[in-house]
């Protein structure tokens, strides 16, 4: 399912629209027991998924044995906070957009604070506390990037035990092309990561690394760091 979007991608010049692309529930549903079967795992993207009410198809997966992962920008506390209490979501996706208030609404285009800062740390540290949710945050660096303001990333939730923290090098590709921004030097990114892990006291987390576009298709471009 494609949703409606409420955040601006900051790294590319293109605005997403808000199209739907609409596929009968009934029949997806239907479609779920023979599916959770070979595949197990749903991922819900955007978009903004949670902006949709036909995401109460979570409760149709979880019946059926399939597993949740949900992509969304965190900025509506209440919806995931009522799928978490009600165990629909196993991973819950979310890109930061920024680590200061100021950074997450000008990469966003959001000029509301609470829904583009506010509620989205109160949506992570909701699901990290909670029991069956693990919660995977990733945020974007380039060129442009301060390794010093990175350190931020790891302090916001060092001590929430179930988070997973990624670290995305800027990928280049014909989306990006007049954006000007490029990747940092992945060698000095990677030691910087793997430092800040080493040296941040209480980190509870896992962190990973990704460098080039294999990472996102193919685990075995994801390190561990």
């Amino acid at each position: 399912m494609q949703f409606p979007v409420r955040f601006f991608c900051g790294f590319k010049k293109l605005k997403e629209t808000n199209s739907i692309r609409i596929i009968l529930l009934k029949r997806l549903t239907k479609s779920l027991k023979g599916l959770s079967r070979t595949d197990g795992g749903f991922k819900f993207t955007g978009g903004e998924p949670t902006l949709n009410p036909g995401l109460l198809i979570l409760y149709d997966v979880k019946k059926h044995g399939g597993a949740v992962l949900v992509d969304t920008n965190a900025s509506n506390y209440e919806m995931i906070k009522q799928a978490c209490d009600e165990d629909l979501i196993d991973v819950l996706g979310i890109s930061l957009k920024g680590l200061t208030p100021e950074e997450a609404m000008s990469v966003s285009g959001v000029s509301k604070r609470q829904l583009c800062w506010d509620n989205v740390l109160k949506t992570i540290r909701y699901a990290a506390d909670s029991a069956n949710t693990d919660v995977l945050i990733t945020y974007v660096v380039d060129r442009t990037t301060s390794l010093s303001d990175l350190d931020r990333f790891f302090e916001l939730f060092r001590s929430e035990r179930s988070i997973y923290f990624k670290v995305n090098n800027f990928q280049e590709s014909e989306f990006t092309a007049d954006t000007g921004l490029r990747p940092y030097a992945g060698d000095l990114l990677k030691r910087h990561c793997k430092a800040l892990r080493r040296d941040i006291a209480s980190f509870g987390g896992v962190s990973f690394f990704v460098e080039g576009t294999k990472g996102i298709s193919d685990s075995s471009g994801v390190e561990v760091i």
